[in-house]
């Protein structure tokens, strides 16, 4: 593309045919025998090279002598360098000699201008510059000479100039007796990029490509040569990666111009590429370090080359060609004279300060991270997690530093958890005894919600070892028990949490043990409403109090507590624990039968975080509750789609796993594979024993174990896990949680599906404890208030168990429906 860029020759005339009749008209006048004088401008990549080529080469096809010269940055201080190429061509040896050692303080215009002249009265002459603008002063003076004098001879003086019409020099007035005439090369238009197009299109896409280009041709050309190479064609649909492809050609294209441009121009064109056009112009210069005249002047002839105002490519060309250092040191001049003026948004001068190398300053810290404040809020984390890694890079108190490691850590969920884990982890190693208790239980709740419970674990234990907060023991706790039975490694004890805890993270946390072991069901209520309440405390251990009072069948509440840590989650920017909320709420929503609720949950926790920015530990609980919530609803397609989701490796590590194992039996179970079920099944069990989780109420394995035990025609298998399982629940005493057969459950379906009967066992958990609340002689408001739920929840359910049980009313109920009986 580069070699294209600067070749530009062929489709670099399209759009250019009015300027090329009038060099034709002029070429015929000069074989006519009248001359002119013609400058050609137009900002690089126009095609004032391809322009001159084109008259030199109608030029000579007419019959016309020609000579054609190049001028160049590193000969302008050479006396008389441009025509010295010209006389190469059209003067003897002898005469050409005497140029090339003439010095500065000589002069030989006059004969030299003479010596053209009398050439061009014995024939027609067209002499040609290109890049006029770097031509030496001498032999800008031999120019003028001989178009002062040209009015008895046939020659065609015809010179391009980089810029438009302000920066040409030597402008020539009165004194010139022959037509002067000045052709200016603006970009094309939609209808002309049209016309270069490989092959016809939609009008969308010519319209695109000139405003991508911005009607240069260079550009243009250089891209559709690569679009053309890829074998793509002009549709809207390739619109994209022609963008791409133009945007490489600007930038190719900038950087050759920057390359030969003077010294203070150059200048001037790094500021402003720093500045991005967020600067007013005065400023622009004070960053470049120039005087107001000399940076007008320099503005002057950058608007003539187009640069004045460089699109983004040409920006990063310029920047790229910086050595490193300056480059930095401009961002750093920029953002403190910035800040200084008070002209410039904050969020700017943050850009500029991500560049800068560190300034030993407090506002520029407080500029980082308010603007990475703000751009969390706007749901830009990656670019908040930039702004916070250049904070850090300041000199900052060591309190201060681990509290935007945290906050940069929870800006990186999404983008790079693992660095995220990373820098949380550092917080809690690197945590003095005098450490911000606060900052510490922010750093663990964060870590403990995006799943690693092993590593939040071994650095918990090793925390609480030399620093008391109630808060962090109970996190500490609440991760040893989201490990899976064998974690990877050891870690210090943490002590027990007390019986009556005054701190509510302790209260979350001992609701949910309590509830894992089946004991005390008053008490988890009571601890885990008093965790719930006080909306100050970290989120991860609210999560586990509403999944306590959820085993205890207050389903209403325990959605009503997961909806304010999901509020509370976003509100301070926890996108993990958001997404745990929505999952455990979508696991409340499916036990109540409130299916649609229950899929809005789970979608939502996909898009707040999606699955492979959790942690691998994490991830089974979202997928268990897709096949559950599927099976319940019947939808056994949608359950065999999400249970064949592909986990990373190390999510069999972690308790959520037994979740997901026991998600899969059911889909088996459901399918007819009773063997697999009961494999599953009982792997599932073994890990809950292991980690004392025996309530059925946590997750009735038992129950489903014993249910493809009788289909296996097992049945002393499906009795003893029967008993076992009546026994833990007699403790619990949760209405419609105690067994009385062993069958699959009937709200699964899918090839093969065993019949639904109409027993006591057909009814779902949330339907047994309701009808068992009736037998006992509640009425429906008091089993709405008893279950948490609606009175219109409790009919419905009511119209579902007469329904599968063939009965009219409630006098029919069987009285094994009551628990206690």
């Amino acid at each position: 593309m580069a070699n294209e860029v600067q070749r530009f020759s062929g489709c670099g005339l399209a759009g250019r045919d009015a300027e090329l009749g009038v060099l034709a008209h002029l070429v015929g006048e000069l074989r006519a025998g009248r001359s002119a004088l013609v400058t050609v401008t137009g900002p690089p990549g126009a095609g004032r090279s391809a322009l001159l080529t084109a008259v030199v080469e109608q030029a000579r096809a007419a019959g016309v002598r020609t000579a054609v010269a190049r001028s160049s940055p590193i000969e302008t201080e050479l006396p008389y360098s441009t025509v010295a190429q010209l006389a190469g061509v059209l003067l003897p040896p002898e005469q050409l000699a005497r140029i090339s050692w003439m010095g500065a303080g000589e002069t030989c215009e006059p004969k030299m201008c003479g010596r053209f002249l009398a050439l061009a009265r014995e024939e027609p002459l067209l002499v040609a510059v290109d890049d006029d603008q770097w031509t030496d002063p001498w032999s800008r003076r031999w120019w003028r000479e001989v178009a002062q004098h040209s009015d008895g001879s046939a020659v065609l003086m015809v010179r391009a100039v980089r810029g438009g019409f302000a920066e040409v020099p030597d402008r020539f007035d009165g004194a010139i007796p022959v037509p002067v005439r000045e052709i200016h090369l603006g970009p094309l238009s939609a209808e002309e990029v049209e016309g270069m197009l490989p092959e016809r299109g939609p009008r969308e896409f010519a319209v695109a490509a000139a405003e991508s280009t911005a009607g240069n041709p260079a550009v243009l050309s250089a891209a559709l040569r690569e679009y053309r190479a890829e074998g793509l064609s002009p549709h809207p649909r390739n619109l994209a990666r022609f963008r791409q492809l133009a945007a490489e050609a600007e930038g190719e294209l900038a950087e050759r111009t920057v390359r030969g441009l003077p010294a203070e121009q150059a200048r001037l064109l790094q500021a402003i590429a720093v500045c991005a056009g967020r600067f007013d112009f005065e400023l622009v210069g004070a960053i470049a370090g120039m005087q107001p005249g000399a940076a007008a002047a320099a503005g002057d002839a950058l608007a003539g080359h187009g640069l004045l105002e460089p699109g983004a490519a040409t920006a990063s060309a310029v920047l790229a060609e910086m050595d490193p250092a300056r480059r930095e040191q401009l961002h750093a001049r920029a953002a403190e004279i910035g800040n200084r003026a008070a002209a410039v948004e904050p969020d700017v001068l943050a850009e500029l300060l991500v560049h800068a190398p560190p300034l030993h300053s407090r506002w520029v810290v407080d500029t980082l991270v308010q603007s990475a404040a703000r751009h969390r809020m706007a749901g830009r984390d990656e670019r908040a997690a930039v702004l916070l890694r250049r904070a850090l890079r300041e000199p900052v108190a060591d309190s201060y530093r681990a509290q935007l490691r945290t906050v940069l850590a929870a800006s990186q969920v999404v983008h790079d958890p693992a660095a995220g884990d990373g820098g949380l982890r550092q917080v809690l190693a690197d945590a003095p005894e005098t450490a911000d208790p606060a900052v510490l239980v922010r750093a663990a709740d964060l870590l403990l919600a995006r799943g690693d419970a092993e590593l939040a674990w071994r650095e918990l234990s090793r925390v609480c070892g030399r620093i008391s907060e109630p808060a962090l023991q109970a996190l500490a706790l609440l991760a040893a028990d989201g490990c899976g039975p064998e974690p990877a490694s050891a870690a210090p004890e943490v002590p027990a949490l007390p019986e009556e805890p005054g701190d509510a993270a302790q209260a979350g946390v001992l609701a949910w043990r309590l509830a894992c072991a089946g004991r005390h069901p008053d008490l988890v209520r009571t601890l885990a409403r008093a965790a719930l309440a006080d909306r100050r405390s970290p989120l991860t251990p609210r999560i586990a109090a509403a999944r306590a009072l959820a085993c205890r069948a207050d389903l209403a509440e325990a959605a009503a507590g997961l909806t304010d840590v999901l509020s509370d989650a976003r509100r301070e920017g926890c996108l993990a624990a958001a997404a745990n909320a929505l999952v455990q709420r979508a696991i409340v929503a499916t036990a109540d039968e409130r299916w649609t609720d229950a899929q809005a949950d789970l979608a939502a926790a996909a898009e707040e975080l999606p699955l492979h920015a959790r942690h691998p530990m994490s991830q089974p609980h979202q997928v268990a509750a897709e096949i559950t919530l599927a099976l319940r609803r019947g939808n056994f397609d949608a359950a065999e789609r999400a249970a064949a989701v592909e986990l990373p490796l190390g999510a069999e590590r972690g308790m959520a796993f037994s979740y997901l194992l026991h998600a899969r039996g059911e889909l088996r179970l459901a399918a007819g594979d009773a063997a697999t079920a009961l494999g599953y099944f009982q792997e599932c069990g073994r890990i809950m024993r292991a980690k004392s989780r025996l309530n059925p109420a946590v997750l009735p394995w038992r129950r489903s174990a014993a249910a493809a035990q009788g289909v296996l025609g097992r049945t002393g298998a499906a009795a003893a896990l029967g008993v076992e399982e009546r026994e833990i629940a007699e403790n619990w005493t949760v209405p419609g949680l105690l067994p009385h057969e062993h069958a699959p459950a009937a709200t699964t379906s899918g090839p093969s599906r065993v019949p639904e009967t109409a027993t006591p066992t057909a009814l779902t958990t949330a339907e047994r404890r309701t009808a068992a609340l009736a037998v006992r002689g509640l009425s429906n408001g008091d089993i709405a208030a008893e279950l948490g739920v609606t009175v219109r929840a409790v009919e419905l359910r009511l119209t579902k168990v007469y329904r599968k049980l063939g009965v009219q009313r409630r006098a029919q109920l069987p009285a094994e429906l009551d628990g206690r009986s």
